[in-house]
């Protein structure tokens, strides 16, 4: 039986992956998945972590008939051209976005956690400078 909880590991994920931005982006999509992928995020301008999280569906764009030379090619190598002349994108193309989200996602989660825990720590010299001034 197949268990709809994969693992994450973040621990391989570069220290600044969240605000890696342009071309450090792009390079870290194509080191974790590949050069297409990362092309494509790349012709939408989808060119950071938060961008990347608040897409939706990157391979979107494929769906629709647009007339760019660039998209178009890029059809050919991510896509499977159907009789019809319409395109199906490639299952491994899909799934690597997904997991490529969900592992940024818990990363993030994992930094906010530890942000809030960072915070949530008492501040025992800030309470006996304010103690110790007003004797």
């Amino acid at each position: 039986m197949f268990s709809s909880n994969v693992y994450y590991d973040t621990s391989d994920l570069p220290t600044n992956v969240l605000t890696l931005v342009d071309d450090k982006f792009y390079d870290f999509v194509e080191e974790h998945l590949e050069i297409y992928q990362s092309l494509l995020l790349k012709l939408q301008q989808i060119n950071s972590v938060p961008c990347f999280l608040l897409t939706y569906d990157p391979c979107q764009i494929l769906n629709l008939n647009i007339d760019d030379n660039d998209i178009n090619e890029l059809k050919k190598q991510i896509c499977f051209p159907l009789m019809d002349g319409s395109f199906v994108i490639k299952t491994g193309v899909k799934t690597g976005f997904k997991c490529l989200r969900d592992l940024l996602t818990k990363k993030a989660e994992e930094k906010l956690k530890q942000s809030k825990n960072t915070k949530a720590q008492p501040q025992t010299t800030a309470t006996f400078n304010i103690l110790s001034s007003s004797s």
